[in-house]
């Protein structure tokens, strides 16, 4: 089955927030770990895009405040493992109050009928860009 211009434009800017978020993180935020060097030099492999709200919560995806570098491991066991995502996520509502209050807030104001349309995904497309360009 062919891919919709939609999931395409989701697809590419999954990969360069992703490369943002561990770009500009270099270290895994709950234990320290680097990420290993690849060909290109860039300190990446090793290490997640691990997001606070799901990735489903449209508003939130592409939002740094709603994303952390960790490391496979930590996002794996810490973050997503048996029972620990709650321990998890409190943890970190008590580590960073305010951000915590931002997404709430976000995530409260969307309008119930927002769906990524094809013209916001470009947007967004436009200003992932724009900022791995400065990294």
């Amino acid at each position: 089955m062919k891919k919709t211009e939609r999931q395409r434009l989701i697809n590419a800017n999954d990969i360069l927030f992703s490369l943002i978020v561990r770009l500009k993180g270099k270290r895994c935020k709950k234990c320290g770990k680097s990420g290993e060097p690849k060909q290109d030099g860039m300190m990446i492999d090793g290490l997640d895009c691990s997001h606070w709200h799901g990735r489903q919560n449209m508003i939130l995806r592409y939002d740094e405040k709603n994303a952390d570098c960790l490391c496979s491991g930590c996002h794996r066991y810490w973050w997503h493992g048996n029972k620990t995502e709650t321990i998890a996520r409190k943890e970190w509502e008590k580590r960073f109050p305010e951000r915590d209050k931002y997404l709430l807030d976000k995530l409260k104001n969307q309008p119930m009928s927002f769906k990524a349309d094809v013209y916001w995904l470009k947007k967004i497309n436009i200003l992932l860009k724009e900022e791995l360009t400065k990294l």
